[in-house]
């Protein structure tokens, strides 16, 4: 890896680059309920959040990782 990136710092914010320039273009591609309550929506974008990290593993260990590489 290392022949590739100038460091592991380097490798880590580039993965955590990629990771954050995906995750917010998947978000806008979800469907957004016009209706209901203000609960009723707060929960659908709860869920929308916690299912869209548990596709993204990386995405939610990179800041866990940061303190030992940085």
């Amino acid at each position: 890896m290392l022949r590739y990136f100038e460091s592991r710092e380097a490798v880590l914010l580039d993965l955590l680059d990629a990771e954050i320039e995906e995750w917010p273009a998947e978000l806008e591609r979800a469907p957004v309920p016009g209706q209901g309550t203000p609960r009723e929506r707060g929960d659908h974008l709860a869920d929308l959040l916690a299912t869209s990290m548990t596709r993204r593993p990386v995405l939610c260990d990179l800041p866990g990782a940061q303190g030992a590489v940085l």
